[in-house]
């Protein structure tokens, strides 16, 4: 370990003055690579950490200091067998690493930008340190770090076994987890879809956008009457929560119908066996119970020019609450009608096509990673736009992600049951708090 500061990075050539960025400490999808890549693109000084190794090879800013060893005392800190005085080592280098990181990242940026809730502080005491030495911190949340576990189909997985009680708990601890994170940011961006328990103003996710890099050279996709069976792709990197046994049960029914499909699945495998996927497939099947009408993969696909289906029961809100300009074009539909749009791209050739090439316009465009580097240095540097902005009191949204309406007024149910109304963590918007009494009795 040096013993001497290591060299902020360097700025780059001709960069005109931004306020230089430090982004950490995470990985989700890709978003904050695309973020990082899109922001040096404009001449900004930037530094990217991420303190884990993520399982899809996702890549990161290999020159920040720390980084490594920190990795490596968290691999010997989860090691199996690994007990006693050899774990509580670990763990106690991992945060003098964590700690020499952030002064060095305090020394030579001056915005910090946050994701998944990981920041250098389980406590998130950084952040108010942070802002006290003059830093500006955004934090972006992408869904499961501050949706109402109630309603999260990835929190609630069966494998969890996750009791009413312990729902509650997680819900109360998400809310105070969000209120310490929001007095201690300057900007919040987050998805209207599953801001529930936001009480404060944040930006929409949608008008700063999901950063892409690049895209596949388009392919033409299977044309009518060629005699090869429609390739579908679905990868589910939690097939529970991504509606796998319908999406399957969807594909057997058209097949049953007639219909040639080639299903393919693929689940926890590094992305560029995705991304080989996405270029030979015809569409893409994303999920059922979505909170967003284009996540991680509809994106990837949408930067090949396939168009991808997503189930939500937020389908009718996209349409009317999502600007035009801001909105990415899925084939959204009622998880209860998966199947029909599945079968819609599949007959319908000149109907997919299309939807595959506005897809991709819209993600080298509007989502193009420089677009949203662009956007993030406007809102950093200028005053937001007040029709990018969101309120979380007048979200409405009552299905969540992940899960079947049953399911979610089931779980509901039994939290009014053993915690009453403020189980829920609603107490400061009355009337969400209303509706999603009444969507738990069923009405």
């Amino acid at each position: 370990m040096p013993d001497c500061d290591p060299q902020p990075p360097p700025p780059l050539a001709g960069a005109p003055t931004h306020p230089r960025i430090f982004i950490g400490l995470s990985e989700t999808a890709g978003y904050y690579n695309g973020l990082w890549q899109g922001l040096r693109s404009y001449g900004v000084r930037c530094s990217y950490a991420c303190l884990t190794e993520h399982p899809f090879g996702y890549g990161c800013d290999e020159q920040v200091p720390y980084v490594q060893a920190i990795r490596a005392a968290r691999r010997a800190r989860q090691q199996p067998g690994f007990l006693g005085l050899r774990r509580l080592a670990a763990s106690t280098r991992e945060k003098l690493l964590r700690w020499r990181l952030l002064r060095w990242a305090a020394r030579h940026h001056d915005v910090f930008i946050f994701g998944y809730k990981s920041t250098f502080s389980k406590s998130f005491g950084d952040l108010a340190w942070l802002r006290r030495r003059g830093k500006r911190v955004v934090c972006i949340f992408m869904g499961s770090d501050s949706r109402p576990p109630y309603m999260d189909g990835s929190c609630l997985r069966q494998e969890h076994n996750v009791s009413p009680a312990e729902c509650i708990s997680l819900t109360r601890r998400q809310q105070q987890e969000l209120a310490t994170i929001e007095a201690h940011s300057d900007l919040i961006v987050a998805n209207p879809y599953s801001a529930q328990l936001h009480r404060r103003e944040f930006l929409s996710f949608f008008a700063l956008g999901f950063p892409v890099i690049g895209s596949g050279n388009p392919a033409a996709g299977t044309p009518p009457d060629s005699g090869r069976a429609m390739r579908i792709l679905h990868c589910p990197s939690h097939p529970e929560s991504k509606g796998t046994e319908r999406i399957r049960a969807a594909i057997a029914q058209l097949r049953a119908k007639g219909l040639a499909l080639d299903y393919t699945e693929i689940i926890n495998q590094p992305n560029r066996v995705v991304q080989d996927a996405l270029r030979q497939c015809d569409l893409v099947v994303d999920q059922v119970f979505s909170d967003t009408p284009m996540a991680g993969l509809a994106a990837e696909a949408a930067g090949w020019g396939k168009p991808a289906v997503v189930g939500s029961y937020a389908a009718e809100l996209f349409a009317r609450e999502i600007p035009r300009e801001f909105r990415p074009p899925s084939e959204v539909c009622h998880p209860d009608r998966i199947a029909e749009a599945i079968q819609t791209l599949v007959v319908d050739h000149e109907y997919r096509i299309k939807l595959g090439h506005r897809a991709r316009e819209f993600v080298t465009t509007v989502w193009n990673h420089q677009a949203v580097a662009q956007r993030m240095i406007e809102v950093l540097t200028t005053e937001c736009p007040e029709a990018w902005k969101c309120d979380p009191k007048k979200t409405t949204y009552l299905h969540g992600y992940g899960m079947s309406e049953a399911r979610v007024r089931q779980q509901v149910a039994a939290l009014l049951k053993l915690g009453g109304t403020s189980s829920l963590q609603l107490q400061d918007k009355p009337q969400l708090e209303s509706l999603m009494v009444q969507f738990a009795a069923g009405s």
